[in-house]
């Protein structure tokens, strides 16, 4: 809850993960989440969104040693601002600690080649 490291149930989720993107054209999101649970004061993350970047980050490494393409990948947080669950028991706390790995709508093809190229691709006359 309070680590940035993958546990060995993370690894596996996200080897799972990688092979159902892995090949597919979509962009990816990788969001990370933390609970509200107050940090150590030794804690190496100065705030709930440190640690909710670290989490998203080595979840995107992984998923780069695991085959998926470094372009596809997109970070983002949410921190604690999108808990899974609001229950107080610290069982249910502990779930809103995660990482989400979303497809989007978005093609990596639309971000090949160069400005130009890509602004003659997509201009749209009468504009």
């Amino acid at each position: 809850e309070s680590s940035g490291e993958l546990t060995a149930e993370a690894i596996k989720a996200t080897e799972a993960a990688a092979a159902v993107v892995k090949g597919k054209p979509q962009k990816i999101e990788v969001r990370g989440h933390t609970s509200n649970k107050p940090l150590e004061p030794d804690s190496p993350y100065r705030n709930q969104w440190d640690l909710a970047y670290a989490r998203a980050f080595k979840v995107k490494q992984e998923l780069i040693r695991l085959g998926v393409k470094e372009n596809r990948i997109r970070l983002a947080i949410a921190a604690e601002n999108e808990p899974r669950n609001i229950s107080p028991s610290e069982q249910w706390r502990r779930q809103n600690a995660r990482v989400e790995i979303f497809l989007l709508n978005e093609l990596t093809k639309d971000l090949e080649g160069t400005a130009e190229e890509r602004r003659q691709r997509y201009s749209t006359s009468g504009w």
